[in-house]
């Protein structure tokens, strides 16, 4: 009788405390579930376990053709939600390991787009806007024939006038002081 109120006691609160384990260590997966998983998390907007997910499929399937299709989705997808730095990331894995000559031109159009839509308060970084529109410049001579050109020019334009409007608020600053 004693054992039976004991386990009938004690099932209840094994039951409750096991239940809230909410990670489970997931391995030794094929890498179309990796790969699943992490169209999954970024339909729903959680990049962070997106990104996990990458890791795992990453590690676990180093030469899965599912791969560079998962590294541009994240690249995309981490541009999609402001994470324009993730978005480089991605972006550089992907040109450096997976792309083709086609390929190298669409991801390095898209690294100069991140750089370019990371620039709505331009005042903040001088060097990121300088960078982008090295890199600007640089895809214009590798790729005068691209169909993103007109593109890359148009955002070259106003990266560079974003920057000479940064220098001319700085200076005017520096003389409005000077004055005082």
């Amino acid at each position: 009788m004693k054992f039976s109120s004991l386990f009938f006691l004690t099932l209840p609160l094994f039951l409750f405390f096991s239940a809230c384990s909410k990670d489970v260590e997931e391995y030794n997966k094929p890498a179309a579930y990796w790969y699943g998983k992490i169209v999954e998390s970024v339909s729903d907007g959680d990049l962070d376990k997106a990104d996990d997910y990458y890791t795992s499929l990453q590690g676990e399937h180093i030469g899965s053709p599912l791969l560079p299709e998962a590294t541009m989705i994240l690249a995309i997808a981490h541009m999609h939600y402001e994470e324009y730095l993730l978005s480089e990331h991605f972006l550089n894995e992907y040109i450096k390991r997976y792309a083709n000559l086609n390929e190298k031109e669409f991801a390095e159009f898209l690294k100069i787009k991140s750089k370019y839509m990371a620039l709505p308060n331009p005042r903040r970084d001088q060097v990121l806007i300088s960078d982008a529109i090295k890199e600007a410049e640089a895809f214009k001579k590798r790729y005068p024939n691209s169909i993103y050109y007109a593109l890359v020019d148009s955002m070259l334009y106003l990266m560079r006038q974003s920057l000479h409007c940064m220098i001319v608020l700085i200076s005017q600053r520096q003389q409005s002081t000077i004055v005082l």
